[in-house]
């Protein structure tokens, strides 16, 4: 029989934490699903939105690719000092016992007290305290991030079996991977109405024992309802963390004749479409605000340098009454400069011999450099009105002391 196919990722028990903020958000980008190959029916749909994780501080949806810093819960969560995120994509698959696909914390059995490396909250299946989730079963639907959590029935399209998937997790969470199964696999009521996802009561299918696939640290789940899985009973979970629980070779195999296409493509869309972390490229309204911006900034800057120099030369200059101030405005100062440098390329164009015009040949020296020699002489000259006419280096000079004589004997 055919096992599911699972990415590598982390093993042991674990769990995920959010804390507020759940639906879908009409000013999200569908980027990641687009960049990702999701068909142009869900990115453009609502499903593929994403929603804000208040206590995380940042947004999260389907096809989203994870991955971010960890950062400490704080005191207004309902698990303050644990960690969360950091978790991605490629490490979203468990195995089928509750807490596995953990990337980092798995200490113990019990997923009681561990971080939460995909911000989700694990959901608790049973009223039991099942591998420490009672902790996770009674968080209200405003603390849990993607709201309530739902079960949808899954069945394949046109099947006279009566076989019976369910996936299991927060609403907005069953809402985005139910309208990606709808488009990906060929299932049964592909249309999410009102009565499509049920809120879910521990307890109720699906049971610990159904469960074929965990993904998001037991945040999510995909269940048959024909299977019963012994090793993951309650019966069969060991009285303290600090035991080991039942290998995987224990798991009771599945149902014979199931349809393993079917069940390949639930896994594997389920594993790429479940929500994560989302960090979706800039629009081009956001390029375009960002040079504009950009630009605006820059201007800013230079019209505030403008008036420290100004401020600063008539500072300088307030004792020379022969002193031209720079004008006010940048631009102005701006148009003095290229209408000199215009002056001073038309002087190329000397009128010689009575009123005959011709091309004086190119200046060998670029005008740059005379302007600079035309500054420093106007310096001086300003240096020379205001100090008096400056020595030259022979005048500065002492004179020498006559040579020492001796007096005859």
């Amino acid at each position: 029989m055919k096992t599911l196919v699972r990415r590598k990722g982390g093993g042991g028990h674990g769990g995920g934490h959010g804390s507020s903020g759940h639906g879908s958000s009409s000013h999200g980008s569908s980027g990641a699903a687009k960049s990702h190959g999701a068909s142009s029916t869900y990115y453009k749909s609502s499903y593929a939105q994403p929603f804000h994780i208040s206590y995380a501080n940042t947004d999260v949806g389907a096809y989203g690719d994870g991955k971010g810093k960890k950062f400490t819960l704080g005191r207004s969560t309902p698990f303050p000092g644990r960690l969360a995120g950091s978790g991605t994509r490629s490490q979203i698959y468990g195995t089928s016992r509750y807490g596995s696909g953990y990337p980092y914390g798995a200490t113990g059995s019990y997923i009681s007290g561990r971080p939460f490396p995909f911000i989700f909250y694990p959901i608790a299946l049973t009223e039991y305290d099942y591998y420490g989730s009672t902790e996770y079963r009674n968080v209200s639907a405003t603390s849990r991030p993607g709201g309530l959590v739902v079960e949808a029935v899954i069945q394949p399209l046109n099947d006279t079996s009566g076989v019976t998937y369910r996936i299991v997790g927060d609403n907005s969470s069953v809402a985005a991977v139910y309208a990606a199964l709808a488009t990906n696999c060929s299932i049964k009521n592909p249309t999410i109405k009102n009565t499509t996802l049920a809120p879910f009561n521990p307890g109720s299918y699906p049971l610990p024992e159904q469960v074929v696939q965990w993904y998001r640290a037991s945040s999510f789940a995909l269940s048959l309802d024909s299977y019963n899985n012994s090793a993951a009973l309650l019966s069969s979970m060991p009285a303290s963390t600090n035991q080991s629980a039942l290998p995987l070779s224990s798991d009771t195999p599945r149902p014979a004749g199931l349809n393993a296409t079917f069940l390949t493509c639930l896994n594997s869309t389920i594993a790429a479409s479940v929500p994560l972390r989302t960090v979706d490229g800039f629009s081009g309204y956001a390029i375009a605000y960002l040079v504009f911006a950009s630009l605006a900034g820059l201007l800013l800057l230079i019209v505030v340098v403008w008036a420290i120099y100004r401020g600063i030369w008539i500072l300088r200059h307030r004792n020379d009454p022969t002193a031209v101030p720079p004008p006010v405005g940048v631009f102005t100062a701006l148009g003095q400069c290229m209408a000199a440098r215009k002056e001073r390329r038309r002087q190329a164009q000397l009128t010689l011999h009575n009123g005959f015009s011709h091309k004086q040949p190119t200046m060998r020296t670029n005008d740059t450099v005379v302007a600079l020699r035309e500054w420093v002489q106007a310096r001086k000259d300003r240096v020379r009105r205001k100090y008096g006419p400056v020595r030259n280096a022979d005048s500065s000079r002492e004179p020498s002391p006559a040579p020492l004589t001796r007096n005859a004997i």
